[in-house]
């Protein structure tokens, strides 16, 4: 899709009135994306679903805080706040630009919903269905196109701050960039899904399953993941400081560097015991002062990793790689203090 440069700053407020009037709504053609990546590309996202410029469908509105159900329905730039939305059934839903601070959607169906530039923050989606999202969803944040594909993130990072989005399904979903501060995801199933620079700092995901999961240069410090299924993700340039991983899998995990910035996946002071990082990749990581108490290293890379006074005290070492790894104060599997 090639975007004209010469896109006009001055867009009047009834532009998106106008489309809707003339059937040129979201889904039904792809005129009305072109206008939106163009729109996105110069800075004006926050226009596109402000309620002057595009009002939710008031009858759609009704239905839902009337009828708990609301299929397919209009609802763009609708005020959701603190609604009691839970178990409603909203498969296919428009919920772009939504306010939905505060609501309770546990157990809600929002599979197939779009629901890109939505506030969630502080809601309550334990037990929702998010999985399967709509072709032009691209989960909460990001514009996409396809053929080719345009993405725009940054300008619209969804906010999920304090989100209660425990046992949700997650699977597949594209929160690239999205705000998860301090937001519950115990037990919910992010595998596959792509959070991609993501804010997940003090965040709760006690068992979540995030198998597979893309995680590079997201930030996790402080964050508590025991228990939970990191195999096979991808965690490149990701940050865990301080973060709990207790009996967590990383097994075949990538925890490398990013090698176009140099910039290492960091794991001070996280707490690894007794986690499973069998032949996963942390090559160049940072583990300064990390609990690795009881972790099976069973043939993980640790190339060129900084265990600088990291506790490996009873950690399995079969076939693990050292080469060129900084293991000074480090307390080795017999207990003894390590001088290299």
């Amino acid at each position: 899709m090639n975007i004209p440069m010469n896109i006009p700053m001055n867009i009047p407020m009834n532009f998106f009135g106008k489309l809707r009037q003339n059937n040129r709504l979201p889904g039904t053609g792809a005129n009305f994306w072109q206008a939106i990546a163009a729109i996105a590309a110069t800075g004006l996202t926050p226009l596109v679903f402000s309620q002057s410029a595009i009002a939710a469908n008031a009858d759609h509105v009704n239905r839902l805080l009337t009828r708990n159900e609301c299929m397919g329905c209009d609802l763009v730039g609708a005020d959701l706040t603190r609604a009691n939305l839970a178990g409603a059934k909203l498969m296919g839903a428009d919920l772009r630009g939504a306010n939905l601070t505060g609501a309770n959607l546990s157990q809600a169906d929002l599979s197939g919903a779009i629901i890109r530039w939505a506030d969630l923050s502080g809601a309550n989606l334990s037990e929702a269905n998010l999985a399967q999202p709509h072709p032009n969803s691209a989960g909460i944040n990001v514009i996409t196109n396809v053929n080719p594909p345009l993405v725009v993130s940054h300008l619209t990072a969804g906010d999920l701050r304090d989100a209660n989005l425990s046992e949700a399904n997650l699977s597949q979903a594209i929160l690239t960039g999205v705000n998860l501060v301090g937001a519950n995801l115990s037990n919910s199933n992010l595998s596959n899904a792509n959070l991609a620079r993501a804010n997940v700092r003090m965040a709760r995901l006690v068992g979540a399953n995030l198998r597979g999961a893309k995680l590079s240069t997201a930030n996790f410090d402080k964050s508590d993941l025991s228990g939970a299924d990191l195999s096979f993700a991808d965690l490149s340039g990701a940050s865990l400081m301080e973060a709990n991983l207790q009996r967590s899998s990383l097994r075949g995990a990538d925890l490398t560097l990013i090698q176009n910035n140099n910039k290492p996946t960091r794991l001070d002071s996280a707490n690894l015991f007794e986690a499973d990082l069998r032949g996963a990749n942390l090559k160049g990581a940072i583990l300064r002062y990390a609990d690795l108490r009881g972790t099976n290293l069973f043939k993980t890379n640790f190339n060129q990793v900084d265990l600088t006074e990291a506790n490996l005290q009873f950690a399995i070492f079969r076939e693990t790689n050292l080469v060129d790894a900084n293991l000074t104060g480090a307390t080795m599997p017999d207990g003894r203090i390590s001088q290299n």
